[in-house]
């Protein structure tokens, strides 16, 4: 369980100067502050592996490559294999709700080309931890709604306070990825705090 108290840096003097603090916790936990971080960090978008008998998400210096999705609305959702070697890469077993049955069987490309696919454009692109990464990277991409992302992360968050006067603000959350956790809770709190700022 990864956590954020409301002792960090400006978070608590934000709350007392509102002065409603339960509004603020609504303001946390609202399904459009959480799509918003959703957003920021790409969380609709995953990579898996098969280790040990179970899917494995991969997160940040585990993902060699940035899969960009410029057609795909971010309601719609796919799924495919994804081989990188040698910086190219093929995609496989492509379906998904805008997918069509005579699809190709695979798709080819070298990285940062923009490729057409059944779902749209892609473009595969090295991320900044690429070249710590080996010559072969396997996994399956999920583009999922970001909607429906945002909703399976907002049952994993706890925010909570008040308790016997205190202004003191407790936000935690349950992930598999401790890494991922860390980061949707530090911008949660970036978020929330630009939208006090607009209206402060």
């Amino acid at each position: 369980e990864i956590q954020a108290l409301g002792q960090m840096p400006g978070l608590t003097s934000m709350f007392q100067a509102n002065n409603q603090l339960q509004d603020e916790l609504i303001t946390l936990h609202s399904p459009m502050t959480i799509e918003e971080v959703v957003s920021r960090l790409r969380l609709n978008v995953t990579y898996t592996t098969r280790q040990y008998l179970r899917d494995y998400t991969l997160y940040a210096d585990e993902i060699p490559i940035d899969i960009y999705f410029i057609d795909l609305d971010d309601n719609n959702q796919c799924e495919f294999h994804f081989r990188l070697e040698n910086n190219k890469f093929a995609i496989s077993n492509l379906a998904g709700n805008t997918a069509h049955e005579d699809s190709p069987q695979e798709i080819t490309g070298n990285l940062n080309d923009t490729v057409k696919t059944p779902i749209g454009r892609i473009v595969v692109k090295p991320s900044v931890y690429n070249k710590k990464m080996s010559d072969v990277f396997d996994c399956v991409v999920k583009h999922s709604s970001l909607r429906t992302t945002a909703l399976a992360f907002g049952r994993k968050l706890r925010v909570s306070g008040g308790r016997n006067g205190s202004s003191q603000v407790r936000i935690t959350i349950q992930d598999e990825r401790a890494p991922r956790g860390d980061e949707f809770l530090n911008t949660l709190i970036q978020v929330y705090s630009e939208n006090w700022v607009k209206i402060s």
